[in-house]
């Protein structure tokens, strides 16, 4: 996972958008040449939050998790 910025909302305000990134290696055979070659593809997927109802104010969108060993 990794977040990627998105620009600014506001002054000195950066928006960033959570993105699920996945590698996945290839082989691509070239034309020109006989033997594979091996290829990194990073599938890069946009996670939407449950908790960014339209409904519940930016300021109160905040989600907080706590795990005991056992639990």
């Amino acid at each position: 996972f990794c977040r990627i910025s998105a620009g600014k909302e506001r002054e000195n305000e950066i928006c960033y958008h959570p993105f699920r990134m996945t590698p996945y290696l290839i082989k691509v055979q070239d034309p020109e040449i006989a033997e594979d070659q091996l290829c990194c593809v990073l599938l890069a997927e946009k996670v939407h939050s449950g908790y960014e109802a339209p409904r519940i104010p930016p300021d109160k969108r905040i989600f907080t998790t706590t795990h005991t060993p056992t639990s």
